[in-house]
């Protein structure tokens, strides 16, 4: 029996905590939001997991809320990061997740870093979390205290066998790569 806990359960305690910043470092962003998406959109009555509204936000797409059915519904005019922070500052809600990707260029800005430091009062309050979604670690000083960092780990063996059935009428399985990580996974 394994004693290793599982990322899931990590980043629940992490929120029944009410941490208001976490920090996942991945390149595998997609990954990342379907694990926290099937965890908490609509999570199982038995699983200890309270359901949350979850909100995604890129500074391409802007603003989208995550539906129980995994539909994204875009929230208009949310595209900037000063817009961004000021829905924040307004709307922040109970049990609300609020993922957000590649923010890490934008801490260059100390208004970004400030406001940011004031929403931290409101988002423990409200048992709100920011994910911090991004391929690096660059996490500003100002910030280090109120951060946690949490590992996203790489998928195990059912992961990859998983991962090569879904996409096994692809072109990508075409790929060297692919196919030797088939070849393994099936020696096992």
């Amino acid at each position: 029996m394994s004693s290793r806990v599982s990322f899931r359960d990590k980043l629940n305690v992490y929120l029944n905590a009410s941490y208001p910043l976490l920090w996942i470092q991945t390149h595998e962003e997609h990954r990342v939001v379907n694990d926290i998406a099937e965890a908490f959109v609509a999570p199982a009555a038995d699983n200890g997991r309270r359901q949350r509204a979850i909100f995604e936000w890129d500074a391409v797409r802007g603003m989208t809320k995550m539906e129980t059915n995994r539909a994204r519904t875009p929230i208009p005019d949310l595209v900037t990061v000063k817009k961004l922070l000021e829905h924040l500052e307004k709307s922040v809600g109970d049990h609300q997740l609020y993922i957000l990707k590649d923010f890490h260029p934008f801490f260059q800005e100390p208004v970004v870093r400030r406001a940011l430091r004031n929403l931290i009062g409101k988002l423990k309050s409200k048992s709100t979390t920011i994910i911090f979604v991004t391929p690096l670690y660059a996490i500003p000083e100002e910030l280090a205290k109120d951060v946690q960092i949490l590992d996203f780990p790489l998928p195990d063996d059912n992961g990859l066998r998983e991962r090569l059935r879904s996409e096994e009428h692809t072109s990508e399985l075409q790929s060297l790569a692919y196919l030797v990580c088939r070849l393994l996974l099936e020696k096992k």
